[in-house]
């Protein structure tokens, strides 16, 4: 029994349809197998900088800290060995541990640097871990950071800041005690810049903030 003429043209359609969907299907698994991510962009990058002969003081740092701030530290760190000064490949360490730590990952920005410990590179990079944790809120944790060092009135200036700022002048007060004795004047100065009116009232306004004029 033969199709009628609009059962053939019905087939074709139908053929063709499913013909178009298994196409678009292929294209998109092609295309998902060969999606090009940040990682290998950035990867693509510093390989286009040493194809070109290695031009300038190494990789565009910006290539070096995107990589780290999505989270690629072994790139990054790769990245970061192509410098070709000594200042840059030391930066680079300091930075590095930072953005960890921003990032979150503490155990990792300070196992990171665990054969640095006691150079001065070391001291730098244990410093921005101690500072970011103050930044996050964590005071405890910063003290137990910096504490090898011997050197808390650094994390105490930058949590005396953040109360200053926030208005908290009593708990400014309190930090300050707990500073050496010239560490605290930064902050008694600070709170001094602060308009009375500020100093009666929660949150301290910006125009309190220790970096103005900065």
């Amino acid at each position: 029994m033969g199709f009628s003429r609009s059962q053939r043209v019905r087939l074709k359609i139908v053929a063709l349809v499913l013909f178009a969907a298994a196409t678009g299907w292929m294209l998109w698994l092609r295309l998902a197998e060969d999606k090009i991510t940040d990682q290998k962009l950035l990867q693509e990058a510093v390989a286009e900088w040493k194809n070109a002969g290695e031009p300038g003081n190494g990789p565009d740092c910006q290539i070096f800290e995107q990589l780290a701030a999505q989270g690629y530290y072994d790139d990054a760190t790769a990245t970061a060995h192509r410098f070709k000064r000594a200042e840059d490949v030391r930066w680079s360490v300091v930075e590095l541990t930072k953005i960890r730590a921003e990032n979150g990952d503490i155990r990792g920005a300070n196992n990171a640097i665990a054969n640095l410990v006691g150079s001065d590179l070391g001291m730098k990079a244990i410093e921005v871990i101690a500072l970011t944790q103050v930044h996050n809120g964590d005071l405890a944790a910063a003290l137990e950071t910096i504490g090898p060092l011997g050197n808390t009135d650094g994390v105490y200036l930058a949590y005396g800041s953040q109360q200053i700022e926030m208005g908290d002048f009593e708990g400014t007060l309190e930090t300050v005690a707990r500073m050496g004795a010239k560490a605290g004047y930064q902050l008694f100065y600070d709170i001094g810049r602060c308009p009375a009116h500020a100093r009666r009232a929660k949150p301290c306004p910006q125009t309190c903030s220790p970096h103005e004029g900065s």
